[in-house]
Order: structure tokens, then C-alpha cells, then sequence
């Protein structure tokens, strides 16, 4: 969440870090569950990684690109597994 947070923070726009707020405590919960089934994190952090040496390097491009896939990625990942994660309501 910090990742994210810096990355907001940094674009200027506070509308963006107010909004995040907003639904990160709901995405860290599912985030949490699916990253327990699918084990996934190791492969998170490296896109973290290279998203932070992008910005770090001054290449715009770059950082773009790998946040948009960082993303789709996600979104991928977390619709596919959410019901593996999610144990029904009784």
C-alpha cells in the first residue's frame, strides 16, 4: 500500500491519494485473500520494483507502461481468484 501511496503522492494530485484511501481498506482485503490462494507476491514485488527503477531513471514511458500492465495484471489476477479466495456467507 505504501508503493501505491508514494506513487500517488507524487503525481500532485491530492484528489488521487483521497480517492485511493477510499478503497484500498476493501483491495487490501481481497488483495490479502487471493495472494494467500495463488502465492503470488514475489512476482508482485517485481513489478514494483521495476515500476520504482522506471521512475527512478526519469523514463515516463517506461513507468507508465509497466503501472498499466502492473494493473491489468492485478485486475486479472484478483477476478480470476476471487472465488477461490472468498469463502461464501452462510
Amino acid at each position: 500500500m505504501a508503493f501505491h501511496i508514494a506513487i500517488y503522492t507524487a503525481s500532485g494530485n491530492p484528489l488521487i491519494v483521497e480517492n485511493a484511501r477510499l478503497h484500498w481498506m476493501h483491495l487490501r482485503r481481497v488483495m490479502g485473500a487471493v495472494h494467500q490462494v495463488v502465492g503470488q507476491r514475489k512476482t508482485v514485488w517485481d513489478e514494483h520494483a521495476a515500476i520504482a527503477d522506471a521512475i527512478a531513471k526519469g523514463d515516463e514511458e517506461l513507468a507508465a507502461k509497466l503501472s498499466l500492465q502492473h494493473a491489468e495484471f492485478a485486475r486479472e489476477n484478483l477476478v480470476k481468484h476471487m472465488s477461490e479466495a472468498v469463502s461464501p456467507v452462510e
